[in-house]
Parts: structure tokens; sequence; C-alpha cells
């Protein structure tokens, strides 16, 4: 599936993305949202570039992604309209950077959540993304 929609104009030359109506219908184009995969499934997401010590470990948590994934789902759509950042994720559930921000990373490419355009300060008074739930 391609995520640009044919009926949006381009944006500096690029191909925009549908926009998706909380009836799951593109704003522009009207096609369907395509069913999203299951948050609970086992899967984890290291690349060629990582180095051996970061696929063993990916290895290790594998049969924790699923579970990890749909915490971290409930937590963003607990919080839905207002959303959380990654530090308010990892400290609301426990879970370390390492093991949190894959887990978002996955949510976001298969649509489960997206970045807002809202930025909330950290604990260290950096900006951060608020990431929210995708009805």
């Amino acid at each position: 599936m391609s995520d640009a929609c044919p009926a949006r104009p381009l944006k500096k030359n690029k191909p925009q993305p549908h926009m998706w109506t909380i009836g799951g219908r593109c704003g522009y184009c009207r096609m369907d949202r395509p069913p999203r995969p299951d948050p609970e499934r086992a899967e984890t997401t290291t690349g060629r570039e990582h180095p051996e010590t970061s696929h063993a470990a990916a290895a290790r948590v594998l049969p924790n992604t699923g579970t990890q994934r749909a915490k971290v789902l409930d937590f963003i759509r607990a919080r839905y309209p207002d959303g959380a950042t990654d530090d308010e994720m990892q400290e609301g559930l426990g879970l370390r950077h390492q093991s949190q921000t894959p887990r978002r990373n996955e949510l976001a490419r298969d649509g489960w959540i997206e970045d807002s355009g809202v930025k909330r300060s950290t604990g260290t008074g950096a900006d951060a993304i608020v990431w929210r739930f995708v009805p």
C-alpha cells in the first residue's frame, strides 16, 4: 500500500499522505483505511546496520514485544486526544528508552499513533513530540 494520497496536492513537489478521518476514510480520496497490524504480534525492528549485540537483544525481547507494544498503545489511547511524550510513556509504564521507543516507532509505522504536531517540555526542559492515538 502506498501512503501517498493521489487526490492531495503535492507539497514542494512531494506526494502527501492520506488524511484519515475518524470514520476510517481518507478525507481527500475517500479510500478506506487498510487494516492495521495486530499491536500484540511478536516483532522487533532491528535493521541491518545495527550491531550484532542489537540483533541479539532483539531476539531476546521478541516474546515481549507484543505485550510492550500493547501497553504503549493502551497508554497513549487512554490519553486521547492529549497524547503522551516518550518520557511520559517511559515513566508511566516503567519501560526503559530502549524498550519503549522501538514499540512506539512500530505503532507509528503501523498507523496506530501519530505525531500530534504538539511539543511538550520534558523533565530536562527539552521539547518532545507528543504522540496521539489515531482512532
